[in-house]
């Protein structure tokens, strides 16, 4: 058996590898962005910048706010979702997502009724 195992060894070609040093790196947190009040943000109507109090509305067409070009909120039933005390809070639209009939206008505030598409045909 001693014969056996000699003549492997003699048979076989062992290489000799070469092992890297595994490197431990530590890389630092990135710094996260500080948010404040003063932050402006574009109006989609006339692409003024605004700050968050000024902004009256964003679209829930094209998901965009808005200062100016204001359709309203929609009195439809589809735009109508109930939550916590009996409190009901409708969808705002620009002017450039509700149909163009003579009850859409341009408007100054939000709450000023219009109505949108889907509840049109609804």
């Amino acid at each position: 058996m001693v014969i056996l195992l000699s003549n492997i060894k003699d048979t076989m070609c062992f290489t000799k590898r070469v092992q890297i040093p595994k490197v431990n790196r530590v890389h630092p947190k990135p710094n996260l962005p500080k948010f404040t009040i003063d932050e402006v943000i574009q109006c989609h109507g006339c692409y003024n910048n605004f700050s968050l109090e000024k902004l009256k509305i964003n679209c829930a067409g094209c998901d965009k706010f808005f200062h100016c070009k204001i359709a309203g909120t929609c009195y439809g039933k589809n735009c109508a979702s109930e939550f916590g005390n009996d409190q009901v809070h409708r969808l705002s639209w620009c002017i450039n997502c509700v149909p163009n009939i003579p009850e859409n206008k341009i408007r100054k505030k939000r709450e000023d009724p219009c109505i949108c598409k889907k509840c049109l045909t609804d």
